[in-house]
């Protein structure tokens, strides 16, 4: 709570949680349209000291996304994008650069 003290100092970490309480319609209407998606790939980042996100949510986007790679940061918590970075970013090109049936493209010609 150091970050947070005094009060004052709260801003937006007091702000996000009631506003994501307050869109339990919107998130409801997000899950329902999931289905959509499911024959798309994904790529999925889970940090997994991160107590907001349990392996239970985990879980649930993997069978929500059947064609799915996971990348697990066992040491990483909320923020792991900050120090995960060099990991991640080579995983996204490649996923990125994938085609869907998940055979690398040939790299563009950037002359």
């Amino acid at each position: 709570m150091r970050p947070f003290l005094p009060l004052n100092r709260r801003g937006i970490a007091a702000f996000y949680p009631g506003q994501i309480t307050a869109a339990t319609d919107y998130f409801a209407q997000l899950e329902a349209g999931l289905p959509r998606l499911a024959d798309k790939k994904a790529l999925i980042f889970w940090a997994l000291q991160d107590p907001g996100f349990p392996r239970a949510d985990l879980a649930r986007f993997e069978k929500t996304f059947p064609t799915h790679k996971t990348i697990e940061f066992p040491n990483a918590n909320h923020f792991f994008f900050e120090d995960e970075a060099d990991e991640m970013i080579p995983e996204i090109r490649a996923f990125m650069s994938s085609d869907p049936s998940g055979q690398a493209s040939a790299p563009k010609d950037r002359r």
